[in-house]
């Protein structure tokens, strides 16, 4: 067995523990799986109706990092107003993380292997490489997951600064260049995770039998009548790729 299962005291946090790690998981998986032939780069459940606005919000906070430079070169800031614009900043910077963090942290999977929901989990599995491929998962997963909301603000950041695409100044020419080159390399990013996930989910899918495996353990926690009804993935409904 691959963890230690120590008995837990509260029954009942146990399996609504478990149900939500089984669900995230087969969620994922699921997403990954059914996205083969769909080839979305990146997630598309991370909320896009953020990413506009993290993007306002980064904008404005580069408009007063440079505005400060500007004014402290020229001597124009006392100690006072210097330290009014720096708090300035720090509540935009702390504005952009929490929209940024708001983003992408509903999908996140608990990576945290000592946690209550991984014993759970693992309570039955018995199997070293199922493990290993599950965690590997769960890493590239989340890291896909914070990837795509950066890709995604990248992309409405560039819109905001460059503007339409015919009605752009010299300048402008040159910005989006400049951001084009780093929505390239964030693609590429993203396509090397989703090429990892799809193999991984395969081998989990397929060699594994990874969605029995979490019907079974939903079994061993709770009645069936109060099993999720959450509709994953699974290549006995599935023709195979």
């Amino acid at each position: 067995m691959m963890y230690t299962i120590i008995k837990l005291r509260d029954k009942r946090f146990t399996v609504k523990e478990h149900m939500t790690m089984s669900d995230n998981l087969g969620d994922s998986l699921s997403q990954i799986l059914l996205n083969r032939t769909r080839r979305i780069m990146f997630n598309n459940r991370v909320r896009f109706g953020l990413a506009k606005t993290a993007a306002l919000v980064k904008n404005r906070l580069r408009r007063e990092q440079l505005r400060f430079v500007d004014l402290k070169d020229s001597g124009e800031l006392n100690e006072t107003a210097a330290n009014e614009r720096l708090v300035h900043i720090m509540e935009l910077k702390e504005e952009y993380e929490h929209l940024r963090f708001r983003m992408f942290a509903p999908l996140l999977i608990d990576e945290n292997t000592d946690s209550q929901k991984w014993r759970c989990i693992f309570r039955t599995i018995r199997d070293r490489k199922t493990g290993i491929a599950i965690f590997d998962f769960v890493r590239i997963y989340n890291k896909w997951t914070v990837a795509s909301a950066d890709y995604l603000i990248l992309k409405a950041l560039r819109d905001l600064e460059c503007g339409e695409k015919e009605k752009r100044s010299s300048n402008k020419i040159v910005l989006a260049k400049e951001y084009e080159e780093k929505i390239r390399k964030q693609e590429e990013l993203l396509e090397s995770y989703l090429l990892d996930l799809h193999d991984i989910a395969i081998e989990l899918d397929i060699e594994c039998s990874i969605f029995e495996t979490l019907e079974n353990l939903d079994d061993e926690f709770v009645c069936t009548s109060e099993r999720s009804t959450f509709k994953r993935y699974s290549s006995r409904r599935h023709k195979p790729f």
